[in-house]
């Protein structure tokens, strides 16, 4: 062999060699990123997953709150004790329109008073027909849980369920102990139907209950099921997404055929993982935005809180300003021009808040016609005041509403600020809750800070008791969900 010739061979070698390396090199990139994104994309998904069961039991508790402050349930039902009236108004009325397997009232005294089991009244006690915690999720509003209504899974005959409790209260009274109240409960089971529903509304592909638990791609993903009282009922589980093992389909063959397109293969892998992000980013914003509004949920909010660093003390402390807004007059807008007009309304409005939210800032609608804007910034007092003034004089202006009708809707503010009023998140909420309840009796489109509430509850008499439902949203009665 010339010497030519071997330096010819030496140089095909070579190339061969860094080829081969090239090409082994690549093989194990592919098949490490795959798995990584995989791993990843699964991650993602079991967190929506929880996500879904939490946003189902503030529906269901939203629909419950909506009955509660109904003054014919009152009347007919926990005073007039007409259970005819109840099985056609409630409880026949929330299995068929709503899908709800349980509809129970129990008295202050725990007895259950009312009780209908898939449309059909029953004098067993609700105690026996739910199961897995419903004396500890009682127990826990009663105690003062956050929130106009309580939700948790508990178990129907060891059927997963998801139960809410909303108070019985269309004359609210924030001196009444929750103990005092009657409560009303909700609860759905988690059938078959249910969960292929909401595997198609979060995309969590076949959803469904198995009994053990499954994390293997090619068999599921799953997360268990627990009871407010710790018992698992089996595993809630769907079809993982697998972004590594369509990425592999396409790149294996082609790596083994065509080394040369490296960087063709790299391009599609991209695009394959940008695809898959993209559907789970599109699955977040679903389970963290109100649909109606565009603006962010109470899922949102509490994500944002917990990244606001609340909790820092002292002079670290995270400056926020939280302004609670509640429209004024918003009901006789469904009254006069009907449900269309109000969610026009309710949009328009959304929008009009959107526009004081910047960098930092976040505005979300907590359901109704209430909203949150977080003001990420230090603020003094009178600028706070200046942007709550400002706000409602936007919300103010005539909106255009189909039909050709120009409506005007007017909006009250409560306001708490951190790390003055309270650096947690459920204090500052609460605060700027009573800030705006204390607001509304003394007079509405205001601007109320809970820094200038009377210091003692004595003092407050003219405040307005319990849950607001000066206002309540006639599209309440009846309404249903898909699935």
């Amino acid at each position: 062999m010339s010497p030519l010739e071997q330096s010819v061979d030496d140089a095909l070698t070579h190339v061969v060699v860094l080829m081969l390396a090239l090409m082994s090199v690549l093989f194990i990139a592919i098949i490490s990123l795959s798995q990584y994104q995989t791993a990843r994309a699964q991650h993602r998904e079991a967190q929506l997953a929880k996500s879904t069961l939490d946003v189902r039991g503030d529906l269901i508790g939203g629909l419950a709150y909506d009955y509660s402050t109904w003054e014919d349930l009152v009347e007919k039902l926990v005073a007039g004790r007409d259970f005819d009236w109840a099985d056609e108004n409630v409880g026949k009325w929330v299995f068929d329109n709503n899908h709800f397997n349980v509809t129970a009232i129990v008295a202050p005294d725990g007895s259950t008073i009312y009780a209908s089991v898939d449309g059909v009244r029953t004098d067993a006690d609700v105690h026996t027909i739910l199961e897995g915690g419903v004396d500890q999720l009682i127990a826990e509003f009663r105690d003062g849980a956050p929130g106009k209504t309580h939700s948790a899974l508990l178990s129907d005959k060891g059927a997963p369920t998801i139960a809410a409790i909303a108070p019985i209260t269309p004359t609210p009274d924030v001196k009444k102990p929750r103990s005092k109240y009657h409560l009303l409960i909700f609860a759905e089971t988690l059938s078959g139907a249910t969960l292929n529903q909401m595997g198609r509304d979060y995309l969590l592909p076949n959803l469904r209950r198995t009994g053990a638990a499954i994390n293997a791609p090619n068999d599921g993903i799953s997360i268990p099921l627990i009871t407010a009282s710790g018992e698992t009922l089996g595993h809630l589980t769907w079809d993982g997404a697998s972004p590594g093992i369509t990425l592999l389909k396409f790149a294996i063959p082609i790596w083994a055929v065509l080394c040369i397109v490296f960087a063709l293969l790299m391009k599609f892998f991209m695009r394959t993982v940008t695809l898959s992000a993209q559907r789970l980013r599109a699955s977040q914003h679903r389970a963290t935005h109100d649909s109606l509004t565009g603006l962010g949920n109470r899922a949102l909010l509490d994500d944002f809180f917990e990244l606001s660093a609340l909790l820092e003390a002292g002079a670290d402390a995270k400056p926020l300003s939280i302004l609670y807004l509640d429209l004024d007059g918003f009901k006789q807008i469904n009254d006069l021009h009907g449900h269309q007009a109000g969610d026009e309304v309710l949009r328009t409005i959304g929008a009009r808040i959107s526009a004081f939210v910047t960098r930092g800032d976040l505005a979300v609608r907590l359901g109704g016609d209430e909203f949150v804007l977080v003001l990420n910034a230090k603020w003094e007092t009178d600028g706070i005041e200046t942007v709550g003034r400002t706000i409602i004089e936007s919300v103010e202006r005539p909106i255009h509403v189909s039909g050709g009708a120009s409506v005007s809707v007017g909006v009250t503010i409560g306001v708490s600020l951190a790390p003055h009023d309270g650096t947690t998140a459920e204090t500052l909420l609460r605060q700027a809750d009573d800030a705006l309840r204390y607001g509304k009796a003394l007079g509405k489109r205001q601007v109320f800070f809970y820094r200038n509430l009377p210091a003692e509850p004595g003092d407050r008499d003219s405040r307005p008791a319990g849950p607001r439902t000066e206002e309540p949203d006639v599209r309440s009665f009846p309404i249903a969900i898909a699935g």
